[in-house]
């Protein structure tokens, strides 16, 4: 764009000196106890109406969308888009930014630990802001926010169209509730940026997600008949332990993991990042009873290569190869539960030349010296739900998902991180919204 030198400047300027009223909204809206109404605790049950009804007051008394709506999700369930006003959205590319609302809740043994003492406060100590969602992701939100509003008060309109939609249900998978509503209620983008917590590091690719559960069958039998279940007897065979069936199975499981980690190859992808993880085991009781039953799940990790099917099927066909020569197995085959707990997320792989991609990369660049900002995200987000609605998506935003107590204790955000963030966007835009179609 013409004098966009200047123009950013200005821009970024802007955001240092409001730096104050966003350090304010964040605060305001970490206050609002958004947690996702479907991983609320009895002490503290949850709900993000208030709190998406409040911001979307707040963006529209700011002044700066050309549009903000509040969109029913659900019953009692909204989400919040909110556009920029653009000149040529027709002819020049657009950027749809997207963050949720919605936070996990608190433990009871949170409070009594929590710096401050305050887990919905948003205090600041040390240059950073404590609070639930302060890095998961109200932060990058806030990012968002600060981003458009310091382009609208220097008197910048784009070309293209500059979207921002905050939702819910995230934490909990529903994509109906969250990218499938937005999308279904037309805001859609040639790119959409996520603020996930990335540590402002550019991810265009992402890991695929899914939970996934095994169940066996065991045959039940008093435990002083254990030397009839292990060795040979002429009299037959008395109770089959089902958790010794499964630990066979997970054997086996683990061997596929670990070729995983040799042969699974990515250029953003760590090796080892493709893995199964067992998160929950159960089988059998406080009782002299050989356990008839034995359930597994394991949470599946999975290359930006490779689609759910594909790690869904790999692991069906080691299962089957258990059962082969085994008589318990071939007569009682273990039963897949698959998605497990909430749906599954395909990965993300888009190539890192992209344009989008270096758009936000050159921006990021700029605003935090990293020569190098481009990642793999390394667990799944509503990026990878949008990317298979057919919406293409990258992640992108302030705080870290490991070290800045996100789920955990003392959520935090540095606003400096935040800062930064508000202008990468701000310079994407700048770059992105004036190329053409």
């Amino acid at each position: 764009m013409a004098n966009s030198e200047y123009v950013k400047e200005r821009v970024f300027a802007q955001i240092d000196t409001s730096r104050d009223d966003l350090i304010e909204f964040l605060t305001e809206y970490i206050q609002h106890k958004s947690i996702n109404p479907n991983r609320g605790l009895d002490f503290e049950p949850g709900g993000t109406t208030e709190c998406q009804r409040w911001l979307s007051g707040y963006l529209s008394d700011l002044g700066c969308f050309e549009e903000v709506k509040l969109v029913q999700a659900g019953p009692d369930d909204f989400n919040v888009i909110a556009s920029m006003r653009s000149s040529s959205p027709k002819t020049h590319r657009s950027v749809l930014f997207n963050g949720h609302s919605d936070v996990v809740p608190v433990t009871e043994q949170h409070y009594t630990q929590w710096l401050g003492g305050d887990p919905w406060s948003g205090h600041v100590v040390d240059g950073a802001l404590y609070g639930r969602g302060a890095s998961d992701m109200k932060g990058g939100n806030a990012a968002i926010v600060w981003a458009i509003r310091a382009l609208v008060e220097v008197g910048v309109v784009p070309p293209g169209q500059v979207t921002a939609a905050f939702i819910i249900g995230e934490e909990s998978g529903e994509v109906d509730l969250g990218p499938h509503n937005v999308l279904d209620n037309g805001a859609t983008a040639d790119m959409a940026v996520i603020a996930e917590p990335t540590g402002l590091e550019v991810c265009p690719a992402a890991v695929g997600w899914f939970f996934l559960q095994i169940a066996v069958e065991g045959e039940a039998g008093h435990a002083a008949g254990r030397v009839r279940s292990i060795h040979p007897s002429v009299e037959g065979v008395v109770g089959v332990n089902a958790i010794e069936v499964m630990t066979r199975i997970l054997a086996r499981l683990r061997e596929l993991e670990q070729q995983w980690g040799l042969y699974e190859k990515h250029p953003l992808m760590v090796p080892g990042t493709m893995a199964m993880n067992p998160v929950q085991i159960a089988g059998g009781g406080m009782q002299a009873t050989t356990p008839d039953s034995c359930s597994a799940v394991l949470a599946v990790t999975l290359s930006p290569t490779r689609s759910c099917a594909d790690g869904l099927k790999e692991i069906q066909q080691v299962i089957d190869t258990v059962c082969v020569g085994d008589p318990w197995l071939s007569a009682h085959p273990p039963v897949i539960t698959f998605p497990f707990l909430h749906t599954f997320y395909d990965p993300i792989d888009i190539p890192v030349d992209d344009p989008a991609v270096s758009s936000l990369a050159r921006a990021v660049t700029e605003v935090t010296g990293n020569a190098q900002p481009i990642s793999l995200m390394r667990t799944p987000s509503d990026a990878n739900l949008f990317a298979a609605a057919g919406q293409p998506a990258i992640v992108c935003g302030p705080g870290r998902l490991v070290g800045n107590g996100v789920h955990g204790l003392n959520e935090h955000v540095q606003i400096d991180e935040v800062v930064q963030a508000a202008k990468a966007y701000a310079a994407m835009i700048l770059d992105w919204c004036w190329q053409r179609n």
